[in-house]
């Protein structure tokens, strides 16, 4: 009877610290397209590794700071539901982080590329709603670049509820005409 108690008592404080303690992920990449995510959530105990490595994507766990896993992602080829453009801004939408900072650098040698990739940005900022992204365009460069990072903070209970309630608003209108 002890063992169900203490079981259930881990059960409701990770519960509890799933509601409070935000799940932080930082991201950068350059015009290659190398990108690294980390994801972190009370960061000695949780932490996840996704890295473009010789276009090959490799995403390593680690639990206090031991990797558990690490094994390249490969596309599932199932048959599943498409998602269509407007449906994956919608649930692009629902997520609301509390904390967000992106930071954008690019140029390239045409400058009507840099201002088109600039008003894609701006208008990616108002569609969505990102309020705290420092834009910084160079028209005038000799090198093409192009360079993001960012950190994102999000209460993990609140989107998961979030997504799920989108989810099931999104499958009653579809499936009720």
């Amino acid at each position: 009877m002890a063992l169900i108690w203490i079981l259930l008592s881990i059960f409701l404080i990770i519960l509890i610290l799933i509601a409070v303690v935000p799940l932080k992920i930082m991201f950068n990449s350059d015009k290659n397209l190398d990108f690294h995510i980390l994801v972190t959530w009370l960061n000695p105990l949780f932490k996840a590794n996704i890295q473009n490595k010789n276009t090959i994507i490799f995403l390593s766990i680690y639990l206090f700071n031991k990797k558990i896993s690490s094994k390249p992602i490969k596309a599932k080829n199932k048959k599943t539901k498409k998602l269509n453009n407007k449906n994956k801004l919608y649930y692009l939408q629902q997520i609301k982080p509390y904390y967000l900072n992106i930071d954008t650098s690019y140029g390239f040698r045409d400058p009507s590329t840099t201002g088109i990739l600039y008003g894609i940005i701006n208008s990616l900022t108002e569609l969505i709603d990102l309020r705290n992204i420092q834009n910084n365009p160079n028209f005038v460069t000799e090198n093409d670049y192009f360079n993001v990072n960012g950190i994102i903070k999000l209460n993990i209970a609140s989107t998961i509820i979030k997504l799920l309630s989108s989810y099931i608003k999104s499958y009653r209108i579809a499936y009720q005409k």
